[in-house]
């Protein structure tokens, strides 16, 4: 599908600590607002780099002074002619470090870090005196899913894979989630209809008005019973047209702020000339922070009752930016602060969101607590320690449309848990010959899918493969790109162990789905992972998953430890400490678990067992979505207390 034509530097001054003692709460309610100005943003998509609105977006009157009390957007009579046909088509920041915190709401319910996947989102729920959603025994949920990037129209991770997929799960339970994303150039190639729903809102950006045009599409579900999703594109050509979603050439976009606080804003004006009426909007990631501000400061009561959810995927993208760009929000000045969302002298998208969320969830229980140390908490562990009564964690599902060996069309051929054995031969064979390997079956044989960065632990690898592959009959298939040091590594490796090592410095789809197919170990030593997926991709297509015990790794493989092995209950191998030392033990244990076949069998069939479909995760999220509106509306009152300037907070 085509496009038609267009008409840190860390200042010492903010103590994390500042939040281990009373504050202030920050609970904010308010009126709803307009802003009023002709001017509108460039539309040239030749723009140089940082100039996807005017310059008189960061002049001009102070945006604080030019906020009136009405409604967010300008919108535009849906008879009048869209900005872009009706017919359908043929067809984050860089790692940053701040400080601060924020006090939880609703602390009286004293949740436990962490909502387990079998029982502690039940328990959630029933704190709050709510059942937990089993398809029909509610009545359904109102769910506006706001994110970055979606599968199938945008992608650079897995939050696309989460966004794409978690909407499905949700509605399949009975709920009634509608996904909102930036109309990215990708998007006009995904082979799905988009349409204009004929609605337009102008949209304020510091002293500009740019235009949001509306655009929907629904994607099938993989149950033909079930209608599919609907996904509401926000569309501006001088945003969101570009080669990429966040950067190019290894540099983010420069004008990331104005692109991502018009998203904030146009989808809010979405949600409320579309008609959605949530229950509650899921934020994700730092691209999405702004949204908890707006929906307590300054919009006020027409947002009372709806709660938000802001989920992290990872903490080292935090979307910090010059404290200059605060200016473009048109949000009250003292805002920017270390108790809002100021951290270490800059202006902070994360943080603005962890500040003001009614709750802040991650992808694994185990990460929930991490983030919550200087270690992994990236300079904003003070501030998840303050809220830690409102931070949860819901492992990530994967979709068995896509990721099946029953039905994977990858797959030289296909297999269940039953016939695993069997499959898997033939796939390990293909592999080999694919990777112009020796076809030995005899031979380990190990493989890694993925970014080659250090977060992976290829700096681990990159001391334990050499000695490993020298002194041990296996073989080695890696697929990913990354930094060149690890390309060279790998260059190095398969020219010294040519029957050995072979590496395919690129991405491929099926490649990926036939290398967890084909080998008997997948490596996955990484430093941290907030969630991760190919330890489950491997479980479920019976390659053991050799991992460190980190974030939802350690969440989502049972080491094979011999009371384990015996109650059928290990999935993997799993070493703890981040040295080549605990790798290199691992990897012998491996090769012993190999040359034991029943056990090895005995492993694959348990962990091939496991239910990891988005169907179970998306149960735990309507727990906590229950949870979280019934808080909403049980404490709007309560909680409705403008936010005082900090000179009168002091």
């Amino acid at each position: 599908m085509s496009r038609p034509p267009a008409p840190s530097s860390q200042p010492d001054h903010c103590d994390p600590s500042a939040w281990t003692s009373e504050a202030p709460l920050l609970h904010v309610e308010a009126g709803r607002g307009r802003f009023a100005n002709g001017k509108s943003a460039s539309t040239n998509p030749t723009a140089p780099l940082g100039s996807g609105v005017d310059s008189s977006c960061r002049t001009g009157d102070s945006p604080s002074t030019r906020f009136s009390l009405g409604r967010l957007s300008a919108r535009i009579d849906a008879g009048a002619p869209p900005s872009r046909p009706t017919a359908p088509q043929p067809g984050s920041g860089s790692p940053t470090w701040g400080a601060s915190a924020s006090p939880p709401l609703g602390s009286n319910l004293n949740p436990t870090v962490g909502i387990h996947r079998e029982h502690a989102a039940r328990t959630a729920a029933g704190e709050a005196g709510v059942a937990v959603a089993k398809g029909d025994a509610e009545p359904p949920l109102r769910i506006a899913l706001l994110t970055s990037e979606a599968v199938p129209f945008a992608k650079t991770g897995g939050l696309a894979d989460v966004a794409g997929a978690l909407p499905n799960a949700l509605n399949r339970l009975g709920q009634r989630a509608t996904v909102i994303l930036p109309c990215h150039r990708s998007a006009w190639k995904a082979g799905v209809p988009i349409r204009a729903t004929g609605i337009t809102a102008q949209v304020p950006v510091g002293t500009a008005l740019v235009n949001a045009d509306f655009l929907e599409a629904v994607v099938p579900d993989r149950d033909p019973s079930h209608p599919g999703t609907r996904f509401i594109l926000i569309d501006q050509p001088a945003f969101f047209d570009r080669r990429s979603l966040y950067g190019e050439h290894g540099s983010d976009y420069r004008d990331n702020a104005e692109r991502f606080l018009f998203f904030t804003r146009a989808a809010l004006a979405a949600i409320q000339e579309l008609d959605l009426k949530p229950d509650l909007i899921h934020c994700n990631d730092w691209q999405t922070g702004l949204v908890p501000v707006h929906l307590r400061e300054p919009l006020g009561s027409s947002w009372s009752q709806v709660a938000c959810l802001l989920t992290i995927h990872n903490m080292a993208y935090q979307g910090s930016f010059p404290a200059s760009d605060f200016r473009l929000t048109g949000l009250p000045p003292w805002l920017f602060d270390y108790r809002g969302v100021e951290a270490y002298g800059r202006f902070n998208f994360l943080k603005a969101g962890l500040v003001f969320a009614d709750a802040i969830s991650t992808v694994s229980p185990t990460y929930a607590r991490e983030i919550q140390t200087p270690e992994f908490g990236c300079g904003l562990d003070g501030l998840l320690r303050h809220r830690a009564g409102d931070l949860f964690g819901i492992v990530n599902g994967i979709d068995p449309a896509q990721w099946n060996p029953a039905i994977d069309p990858h797959l030289a051929q296909t297999y269940d848990r039953d016939t695993v054995l069997e499959g898997k031969a033939v796939c390990k064979a293909f592999l080999q010959r694919r990777a112009s390997l020796p076809e030995r079956p005899e031979v380990p044989l190990f493989g890694a899918v993925g970014r080659l960065d250090p977060q992976k632990g290829w700096d681990l690898l990159a001391r334990v493969l050499p000695n490993f592959l020298a002194h041990h009959d296996v073989q080695l298939v890696v697929l990913g790109e990354g930094q060149p040091r690890y390309h060279e590594l790998l260059d190095h490796l398969a020219s010294d162990h040519p029957h050995k090592v072979r590496a395919f410095l690129e991405f491929s789809n099926a490649l990926a789905h036939q290398i967890e197919a084909g080998v008997d170990f997948f490596l996955m030593p990484s430093l941290y992972e907030p969630c991760g997926l190919n330890q489950l991709y491997s479980m479920i297509y019976g390659a053991v998953p050799i991992v460190r015990a980190t974030g939802g790794l350690a969440d989502t493989v049972i080491d094979a430890t011999p009371d384990a092995l015996a109650q059928d209950q290990a999935t993997g191998l799993v070493f703890r400490d981040a040295t080549p030392e605990a790798l290199a033990h691992a990897l012998e244990r491996a090769l012993d678990l190999f040359h034991q076949p029943h056990l090895l069998h005995r492993l694959i069939r348990s962990a091939m067992s496991r239910d990891w479909s988005w169907d179970r995760s998306a149960r735990d999220y309507v727990a906590l979505y229950r949870r979280l509106a019934y808080r909403r509306r049980a404490s709007r009152t309560a909680s409705a207390t403008m936010l005082d300037p900090p000179s009168r907070l002091a």
